[in-house]
């Protein structure tokens, strides 16, 4: 990624703050289970847990389904469950679960979004969701749609969730 931005410490630790490891994670939590109706495992599909947490739940349910999953974190929620190469790849389809709502600032939104799109295969796709609790930076649903349309240049399908809190399906168009 071309940019130089770096996300300062305390920006860094209010996303990191958020890391769970119980309630709605894993097979319980809404991202994953639309994953699943959505795409099928298949040995050449290349997929990026992008901000998994300290314990990547995500991450390890996918992978019991037979995916080939990648797990993202930064900060101090690094664990060894992390590949630190991870955004020095290429992949079909990346999932955001509970990250968007956690950026403190809109540069600091915006520079999540260009790391993700940056390791998107031409017409990939970006899973991911904004959930009403916690949003950290108080942007609305549609400030975030175009955000996400402005980055990877296409349009945002509401593919679950509610229209307050959506989960969304994003293809990056090279064109």
């Amino acid at each position: 990624m071309k940019n130089n931005y770096v996300p300062p410490p305390q920006h860094v630790s209010i996303a990191n703050k958020t890391n769970r490891s119980t309630g709605a994670i894993g097979p319980r939590a809404l991202v994953p289970r639309i994953f699943v109706k959505l795409f099928k495992p298949a040995d050449d599909l290349q997929v990026l847990d992008y901000g998994a947490g300290a314990d990547a739940m995500h991450t390890i349910y996918l992978r019991s389904l037979r995916y080939n999953v990648t797990a993202h974190e930064f900060g101090a929620n690094i664990t060894e469950m992390h590949d630190p190469n991870a955004l020095g790849k290429q992949y079909d389809i990346v999932i955001a679960s509970n990250v968007l709502n956690v950026q403190s600032t809109e540069v600091m939104l915006m520079w999540s979004l260009k790391q993700i799109c940056s390791v998107l295969k031409p017409g990939g796709q970006l899973l991911c969701n904004y959930p009403k609790e916690p949003r950290k930076l108080k942007l609305g649903v549609s400030c975030v749609k175009a955000c996400l349309s402005s980055v990877f240049k296409g349009d945002v399908q509401d593919v679950g969730g509610r229209t307050y809190a959506p989960v969304m399906l994003v293809t990056k168009n090279d064109l």
